[in-house]
């Protein structure tokens, strides 16, 4: 008996060990893939449309300007955020995605509470049920700003390049 006990609590401790490192790899995992997140300015989504359920990770939120509890997620919320000139086309792909079945991508401007507008890319897939009715869409954001700011730069020179050249003439 006394035997047996002992064998039963070495296995037990070495499940539990076994099971320490896969928890403390998976804690490294997540925190891997948050910090690639802030770098990448790219954050991932969920959105439950029969429970019209949307869940954001971190990255998603601080893109947005928002933190977890100030914010009931669903797809009105969102597109609160949508810059008004865009929510059409937004709605639009979104509606198409989902009667369609089929992935998305779509660039957007969102405003945020202090009124600052920041430029978006999202791209996402649909996951239908057997009866083939949409239930689900996952997704990425990524903050594309920085880009939407040096295009228009560029494009601004050139215009005064063309202006310029013009007057030479």
């Amino acid at each position: 008996m006394s035997g047996e006990l002992t064998e039963t609590n070495r296995d037990l401790r070495r499940q539990l060990a076994e099971r320490q490192d896969v928890e403390l790899a998976l804690r490294l995992s997540e925190a891997r893939l948050e910090r690639a997140q802030q770098i990448g300015q790219l954050g991932n989504w969920e959105w439950d449309v029969i429970e019209n359920k949307l869940t954001w990770s971190d990255e998603i939120y601080r893109i947005f300007g928002v933190s977890p509890p100030e914010l009931d997620l669903n797809y009105e919320a969102f597109m609160g955020f949508v810059h008004p000139d865009d929510r059409l086309r937004v709605e639009r792909v979104v509606a198409e995605s989902l009667s369609r079945l089929a992935p998305f991508s779509v660039e957007h401007r969102i405003v945020l509470a202090d009124g600052s507008v920041k430029h978006l890319y999202e791209r996402g897939e649909v996951q239908a049920d057997d009866s083939g009715r949409a239930v689900k869409t996952f997704g990425t954001v990524n903050d594309i700003t920085e880009r939407k700011l040096v295009e228009e730069l560029l494009l601004k020179e050139k215009e005064e390049q063309r202006i310029l050249i013009k007057k030479l003439e």
